[in-house]
């Protein structure tokens, strides 16, 4: 854009007037106009072979190589069309060794009366190729054995023993997200009374996590006690940091509110007071930070009085349709902002779990006894079942409302 106005100028300071203005215009569109289109359009002939994949996920294994980008900007005589995008997608993916490009975003805006369009896409390598390029005949008598040998392993029976028929899908052909997880323990107020058992609850969980479900140790931010400004900064780390790649869990046990009168509810940071509200982190928070999140699925469990506060009324709950293999495969594509809490609009018992409150011992038990993947929804049934046998409160489990739901799940994956 910067060229396209510097050529304008030059133009009209040499011959003024309308004829000039319209001359300049007409060279540079034609000049900028001709490079930005012979760019996106020039895909080699040896790109034939790489794969657009227009909708959903790749059916085979693979490992992504890198984002890719195209844009294209309409001129005076050049229209732009998507498909010239889509080629210059491809070509990228070409020079990079791909063998596919899938995920492609269309987007396209007006800009100073100018379309603009651009593309994004993921390029990919399959990680299941069996043949090695065709070898001479006197190669083949000579190396039969050792060509054999190049192909991948199959997994053993040993690594998938112990997994569902879903796990074994899922271990062989479904990418999953990168897990982040986001552990908050509050215990030591200074203002409110002390709880006991926040930080066993985080220890617990956050080595569960990390040993059974893959995520990687530093990928999971363990904060005790917590003040408003800790929980705030890590938040604004994540919303820039994540992108739609990821998948991330938050995990909050102290003491919680309930403003009685607008109904809303409250974290109670270490720092907060009881009749100064300015220390509080309330739902509109949480929900604005997670609204501006790019990560794909985002899970906040929540182990806190009134915690029910932050999610709509009644369970998700939703028609399970297809097989189990294809539902989750349906919830990892969907984008997902869902809540499980230890309660509803009612105080939580912070014991009667041993070391754990009553819900942290319930939660822990399902996830160390589990063996399959499995989404939240199915996850939260047992959790439940648990926990009001135990005590006088019944968890809730459902999307959190204002913060871009699209009817997802969170879903765990054990190693």
């Amino acid at each position: 854009m910067q060229a396209k106005g510097f050529v304008r100028r030059r133009l009209r300071w040499t011959f003024p007037g309308r004829f000039t203005w319209m001359a300049g215009a007409v060279f540079a569109q034609v000049l900028l106009g001709s490079c930005v289109h012979k760019s996106v359009t020039s895909t080699p002939l040896n790109c034939d072979g790489v794969e657009i994949i227009r909708s959903g996920e790749p059916q085979r294994p693979f490992k992504k190589v890198e984002k890719l980008h195209a844009h294209l900007e309409e001129t005076f005589f050049v229209k732009p069309r998507f498909a010239d995008l889509v080629d210059d997608l491809k070509r990228q993916a070409c020079e990079r060794g791909a063998d596919a490009i899938y995920g492609i975003d269309e987007r396209s805006w007006t800009l100073n009366e100018t379309g603009a369009f651009h593309l994004t896409a993921i390029a990919i390598k399959y990680t299941d190729l069996a043949r090695a390029p065709t070898p001479s005949t006197a190669e083949v008598n000579a190396g039969a054995a050792a060509f054999a040998k190049e192909r991948p392993a199959e997994p053993s029976a040993e690594s998938l023993r112990g997994l569902s028929s879903v796990g074994k899908s899922q271990l062989l052909n479904i990418t999953l997200p990168t897990y982040h997880g986001l552990i908050i323990a509050n215990s030591k107020y200074r203002y409110l009374r002390s709880l006991d058992t926040p930080p066993n609850d985080a220890r617990e969980l956050s080595t569960l996590l990390v040993m059974k479900y893959g995520f990687r140790k530093d990928r999971v931010k363990v904060l005790l006690d917590a003040t408003r400004s800790d929980i705030a900064k890590e938040l604004a780390r994540l919303r820039g940091q994540l992108s739609q790649d990821d998948s991330l869990l938050i995990y909050y046990a102290g003491h919680g509110r309930i403003d009685t009168v607008t109904e809303r509810g409250y974290w109670l940071p270490v720092d907060a007071e009881t009749s100064n509200e300015a220390n509080w982190f309330s739902n509109d928070d949480i929900t604005n930070y997670l609204k501006g999140m790019q990560a794909r699925h985002v899970l906040i469990i929540s182990d806190s009085c009134y915690s029910g506060t932050l999610v709509r009324s009644g369970d998700m709950s939703p028609t399970r349709v297809g097989s189990e293999d294809e539902w989750i495969r349906r919830m990892l594509t969907k984008r997902a902002r869902t809540a499980l809490t230890s309660g509803g609009l009612e105080p939580v018992r912070d014991r009667g779990g041993g070391q754990y409150s009553v819900f942290a011992k319930a939660l822990i038990d399902v996830l160390s006894e589990n063996s399959q993947a499995r989404d939240m929804e199915s996850l939260f049934q047992d959790v439940k079942r648990r926990v009001v046998l135990n005590a006088e409160q019944t968890p809730n489990y459902a999307d959190i409302r204002l913060a871009g739901h699209d009817f997802g799940d969170f879903v765990l994956v054990p190693r």
